[in-house]
């Protein structure tokens, strides 16, 4: 995640949580995937699959682009939750 891309106040209140060593946008995918993953269950195979094959994706790859699929991911948890 690009520090530029959050408000100050954001970053700083980052840097006074943040871990050593924490990789916020390796987070981000792994929760996107637990939410993928739970989501599974109740969808359909051909849909099961699709976001199975997303899980994985995401959680092998360091891809800016998987960081801000994930992001779009977990904009969207409540219809990701319900299945959809």
């Amino acid at each position: 995640m690009n520090p530029m891309d959050l408000p100050e106040h954001t970053v700083r209140a980052l840097q006074r949580i943040r871990p050593p060593g924490l990789d916020v946008d390796a987070e981000m995918r792994r929760e996107a995937v637990h939410r993928l993953d739970t989501a599974a269950a109740r969808m359909p195979d051909r849909l099961r699959i699709a976001a199975l094959s997303l899980a994985i994706w995401l959680t092998t790859t360091t891809a800016p682009e998987a960081t801000e699929a994930a992001r779009v991911l977990l904009g969207r948890v409540v219809e990701i939750e319900d299945g959809a």
